[in-house]
């Protein structure tokens, strides 16, 4: 990003604002196809509806400051994201350093890198619908709630993890992983360096 600003939705300014769905792949995968930041603003805003998928790409450096301040690298409103071979690195934000979704997400074969916030340093996800993340490392990404951050509402709230490695965060209250309503499921999983590793309040 290259033009200074915050708060607008029209592409003038600060973060690209997405309104309409939309794929974007990377032409060599994460390492050469990059998105900075350059902690000028959130890097990707996903408008209300709007269905975003993002595959081998790196967004890096995207700043919201403030303890309210959502989605450091994506703020999607409530549409749908799709993520695979994508790496987040070093995004900050209030809630979500990496992520704040407000919807449907999935996560494929991707990895979160020094992100950090106060409520789930990579991710934050507060919806009705459904959360997948397979085979997806977390490493040093920092919350005061979680690394991971989940709160779900509603019978289609629920939450899957499966293969993936959360390992050398810093959470300073909570754990690796907090899921707060809804139901969870979480299989082959490594968690490592959290006093505690999973805090849940699920329905089941």
């Amino acid at each position: 990003l290259a033009l200074d600003g915050i708060g607008d939705d029209a592409n003038l300014s600060g973060d690209l604002d997405v309104s309409d769905d939309l794929n974007l792949i990377g032409a060599d995968g994460a390492e050469k196809t990059i998105i900075d930041g350059m902690q000028i603003d959130r890097i990707l805003h996903i408008q209300a509806g709007v269905r975003i998928g993002l595959a081998g790409i790196t967004v890096q450096n995207g700043l919201v400051g403030g303890s309210n301040g959502l989605g450091g690298g994506l703020l999607a409103e409530a549409g749908a994201v799709s993520l695979s071979g994508v790496r987040f690195i070093d995004n900050n934000a209030g809630r979500g350093g990496a992520l704040y979704v407000n919807n449907m997400l999935t996560i494929r074969n991707s990895s979160f890198v020094g992100n950090e916030a106060g409520e789930g340093g990579a991710i934050y996800h507060s919806t009705r619908g459904k959360a997948q993340i397979v085979n997806t490392l977390f490493a040093n990404n920092h919350g005061q709630k979680g690394s991971v951050y989940f709160l779900a509402s509603g019978a289609l709230a629920d939450t899957t993890i499966l293969h993936t490695t959360i390992a050398s965060d810093s959470a300073e209250v909570g754990s690796a992983i907090d899921i707060n309503g809804g139901s969870a499921s979480i299989v082959n999983t490594i968690i490592t360096s959290y006093a505690t590793a999973i805090q849940a309040n699920a329905g089941k």
